[in-house]
């Protein structure tokens, strides 16, 4: 049976004719256009769907979406005025994506973990993005990209993922260069092609 359902989402308010027992990533991106969230394994165990709902990163593949009372906050509504936040900015700066499929995950969690705890360790980071999986092992990368944010490093900065490595890491791995053709699509929510138009394209 079909009901109405009010979900505000990026700060818009949106009533939606619906099944109620639909999973809020496919009123996402089916019914909204959002492309940011992913879908990934259906389960909530990949993380490629998360969005933050009232401060919390929670994934959306799995959460029903007439239950969901507060604000929703999806990769696409992360920038404003044309700026990129904070943590968007610095996954460019990094050069964190390979393919690029995960990390809407990875910038939602990121950004979720930042909001609560401006200043993380970097056992705090780990812990924190445990639950957000990459098969590009792209990890050391992101954990750059949050140290970055936390210490508030200008965009201009020299990126330090090829450099440094976490002390946990394995003697026997080390960190590729960047590649100089590492799009930011995946930090933004959109396509490559309107990547080019960072930041102007990001707030529509």
């Amino acid at each position: 049976m079909m009901s109405n359902v009010t979900l505000r989402v990026n700060g818009a308010t949106h009533t939606l004719d619906i099944d109620p027992s639909t999973r809020l990533l496919y009123v996402l991106r089916n019914d909204l256009g959002l492309r940011g969230p992913r879908f990934g394994c259906g389960l909530g165990q990949c993380g490629a769907c998360t969005v933050i709902i009232d401060g919390v990163a929670m994934r959306s593949c799995v959460t029903t979406a007439s239950r969901v009372s507060g604000e929703i906050t999806t990769l696409e509504g992360l920038a404003r005025d044309g700026t990129l936040d904070p943590v968007q900015q610095a996954w460019i700066d990094e050069q964190v994506p390979q393919c690029g499929f995960c990390q809407n995950g990875q910038i939602m969690t990121a950004k979720a973990l930042l909001d609560r705890n401006p200043n993380p360790t970097d056992a705090e980071i780990r812990e924190a993005m445990d639950r957000a999986l990459c098969r590009c092992m792209t990890y050391y990368r992101v954990q750059a990209a949050i140290r970055r944010v936390a210490r508030g490093a200008p965009a201009d900065a020299p990126a330090n993922a090829s450099t440094t490595v976490p002390q946990t890491a394995p003697s026997t791995i080390t960190m590729p260069a960047a590649a100089p053709n590492t799009t930011p699509a995946a930090a933004t929510g959109t396509s490559p092609t309107a990547a080019r138009a960072i930041p102007e394209e990001v707030a529509k």
